[in-house]
């Protein structure tokens, strides 16, 4: 099967950019405990190749699209290996963090050492975000303004979206403000918070289906 090298990735032929852009695949696997961390670098190695062929917005770094696609393939690999649940309230908090730093694989001890917290606990919050699953989102406004959105989690889900929507969750993964954003695509605050909004649902929609 003869694949078509992608325009928008500069000079490389598809083989010779995506061998180029292996490391970032380790950059994000590395992390990972050592039982799993072949098989999350083989997903992680199709993700890669995922976000390559699908790259199509030049305003988002590829590196910051092949994340996305990367993490969301190791995602999908973990669920489909583990089964769908949800995280209990207890541990929530712990489990998103983990899940924010991107540490859904690493031992107990290190997470327990990471976070300041017993071994038990991080036993727990590691087994509650194996079983759901890594795809999680935080928090979409600062405080409850709607002007200062914080930081967003995205694996699975962004890869969904259009490339306008993907540009917007870049944009706030990055910390960059509302009105900022607003500005940089050109359109007017009330039409990116509707945008915004409109992700929002459709998370939830996602979860749910998740769950």
């Amino acid at each position: 099967m003869n694949h078509v090298d992608n325009p928008l990735l500069g000079p490389l032929s598809r083989a010779d950019f995506i061998t180029a852009n292996v490391p970032l695949v380790y950059a994000i696997t590395n992390r990972y405990d050592r039982r799993v961390r072949d098989d999350a670098a083989g997903e992680g190695m199709v993700g890669l190749i995922t976000a390559y062929d699908r790259y199509s917005d030049a305003n988002i770094a590829f590196s910051t699209y092949a994340t996305f696609c990367i993490r969301a393939q190791i995602a999908a690999y973990f669920r489909k290996n583990s089964g769908p649940g949800r995280i209990p309230n207890r541990v929530y908090p712990l489990a998103r963090r983990i899940m924010s730093d991107g540490l859904e694989a690493a031992p107990p001890e290190v997470v327990a050492e990471t976070y300041a917290v017993t071994v038990k606990a991080a036993s727990k919050a590691l087994a509650a975000v194996r079983s759901r699953g890594s795809a999680e989102l935080a928090d979409w406004t600062d405080g409850g303004r709607r002007d200062d959105t914080s930081e967003l989690y995205v694996d699975e889900f962004v890869v969904q979206l259009k490339s306008s929507q993907q540009r917007i969750v870049g944009a706030l993964l990055g910390g960059q403000r509302m009105a900022d954003i607003a500005r940089e695509m050109s359109v007017s605050k009330q039409a990116l918070h509707s945008s915004v909004t409109l992700i929002r649902k459709r998370w939830q929609a996602y979860e749910e289906s998740c769950a």
